[in-house]
């Protein structure tokens, strides 16, 4: 039944994103470098783009309550692995290391004024200023006020505004920098052609052809702008031609949606995906913590090439009970009633 009351290319996308995203921390030299240059182009933006799409105003109170609890509760549990990085670093513990460090990092990730002790989780900060600004700041509710909005971002970005660079402003140039992804996420909610394109019901022949021809395109695309631009990262703000850096950001993130829908159209046993996609908070959490751990047991040895994608397969399954677990007990924990 719960697979019938869910969108399940969504549920796919954010799998797919997350899995990448885990592949990517696993480390550059333990991933082909040609393959991890390519998701970095739209595995993130694409997370912000279903986050745009699944976006409703909520009140201000539990909003903040449910992005803010699992934003808590998530450095709280890598506050262990903290303490040991102190002691292997040889920092001396003190109030300011132990208390004020991680608190600041809520908001600061810079080394010298906040240490973020779950660093991925920038992403729920970045996205509750987004939910903020779009339901409480814009003066009209309108896609014209929104689409100004982003092309301001846009140009902010592409222009390196100078007071976006105090270290106290980091999680808001990285709101400004994502804003785009989230506002196109909105505007395909209410989008006449891709509601025909991801809802029919009964997809034909000719349906598949176009999908696979629009698939292969935007494939081909990516790998020409990987192979101009070079590589990008949002949390590094490295983008090369901004451009560029966007256009691949969406047109990837369609793919990533293509690809859903024909996943979820080929496969009738979803419950797994739905328990990851539910559970990208545990993921987004603790994944490179496990990352660490299972390095750490093999000595930080390359045992074989490309060793980190089954690595970050690996650190998903270890999670899934996890998340399991927390769906059925503790969903306030990732933010659900």
């Amino acid at each position: 039944m719960e697979t019938k009351r869910r969108i399940l290319w969504v549920d796919y996308s954010k799998t797919i994103c997350i899995i990448l995203m885990v592949i990517g921390h696993a480390g550059l030299s333990s991933v082909d470098a040609n393959f991890r240059g390519f998701i970095y182009y739209f595995h993130i933006p694409c997370l912000f783009v279903i986050s745009g799409y699944l976006d409703k105003k909520k009140d201000l109170g539990w909003l903040l309550f449910s992005l803010g609890i699992p934003l808590i509760t998530f450095n709280v549990l890598n506050y262990p692995w903290y303490v040991y990085n102190l002691q292997h670093h040889g920092i001396p513990f003190s109030f300011q290391s132990m208390v004020l460090a991680p608190i600041a990092g809520l908001w600061l990730h810079d080394f010298d004024l906040g240490h973020p002790l779950c660093g991925p989780f920038w992403f729920v900060v970045a996205l509750m200023i987004e939910k903020l600004v779009v339901h409480y700041l814009l003066p009209v509710k309108r896609t014209g006020y929104e689409v100004l909005v982003a092309i301001l971002c846009v140009c902010m970005v592409a222009w390196n505004v100078g007071i976006l660079d105090s270290k106290w402003l980091f999680m808001v140039k990285k709101a400004i920098i994502s804003m785009p992804f989230f506002i196109f996420g909105r505007m395909l909610k209410s989008s006449r052609w891709f509601d025909l394109l991801l809802n029919v019901k009964t997809p034909n022949r000719r349906y598949w052809y176009a999908v696979t021809g629009i698939g292969g395109g935007i494939i081909m695309t990516l790998s020409i702008f990987y192979m101009v631009n070079g590589n990008v990262d949002m949390y590094q703000e490295r983008f090369g031609n901004i451009a560029v850096y966007y256009i691949g950001g969406l047109i990837g993130s369609l793919l990533v949606i293509l690809v859903s829908k024909c996943l979820a159209e080929i496969f009738t046993c979803h419950q797994m995906i739905i328990n990851i996609s539910q559970g990208t908070l545990v993921i987004l959490g603790l994944h490179q913590f496990l990352i660490f751990a299972i390095n750490k047991a093999f000595h930080f040895r390359l045992l074989f090439p490309n060793q980190g994608i089954v690595i970050a397969l690996v650190t998903v399954a270890l999670l899934y009970p996890l998340i399991i677990f927390i769906l059925n007990k503790f969903p306030i924990v990732i933010g659900k009633k």
